[in-house]
């Protein structure tokens, strides 16, 4: 009779010092979840956006058809770093030693191209409408209008917009010109533009 009960104080002893162990592998995997770090979201959050291919080149008119490699989840850790306004991802820029880009579209009349950079460590550095430029229609009798926006493998930013406006409605003044904006980001991931140029379109 003792040495069943000997067996029985063994077993429960055993049951309990693993259950122990058990709880604390548990909390461990918990903490673990817990501390994740914010580069380590960020990271995650690189491995589901595609890449963009350099040299690349937008044209404003067609922004409606341009394929967006990533969509923004807002009830995800998406929300770390982005919110509605990046809703449209284009994809990241390539060969970015110091920093993350992000490319993509602010919502409007037209959609304009947008950078968003980071830090290694998921603290943003810059954020920016890179092409102000826009084609989205006029009451006048004469329209026409050219835009497009582009990005080489040096990182320099190119904008262009062709706009030609006779005959308006409501008195407002014939235009034609030509308008360009050269800019580039710098190795830290700040975005520089250069003032925009005015020509006339002849």
């Amino acid at each position: 009779m003792k040495m069943i009960s000997r067996v029985i104080c063994i077993f429960f002893s055993m049951f309990f010092i693993f259950g122990c162990d058990r709880g604390k592998s548990d909390k461990q995997n918990e903490n673990s979840l817990v501390k994740k770090t914010k580069a380590e979201y960020m990271a995650d959050l690189v491995t589901r956006i595609s890449f963009v291919e350099l040299p690349y080149k937008h044209d404003i008119g067609k922004g409606a058809e341009t394929t967006c490699s990533y969509q923004f989840n807002g009830e995800s850790y998406d929300t770390l770093f982005l919110d509605a306004l990046h809703s449209r991802i284009i994809g990241l820029l390539p060969d970015t030693a110091g920093f993350i880009g992000i490319l993509y579209f602010t919502p409007g009349d037209d959609l304009a191209p947008s950078l968003i950079t980071f830090d290694k460590l998921g603290n943003k550095i810059d954020d920016k409408i890179i092409c102000p430029f826009s084609c989205n229609g006029s009451p006048c009798e004469q329209y026409l209008c050219n835009a497009w926006f582009s990005i080489n493998k040096q990182l320099e930013i190119t904008n262009y917009h062709e706009l030609k406006l006779n005959r308006c409605e409501g008195g407002q003044s014939d235009i034609s010109e030509i308008r360009d904006q050269s800019g580039y980001i710098n190795k830290r991931g700040e975005i520089i533009l250069n003032p925009i140029n005015t020509s006339e379109w002849k």
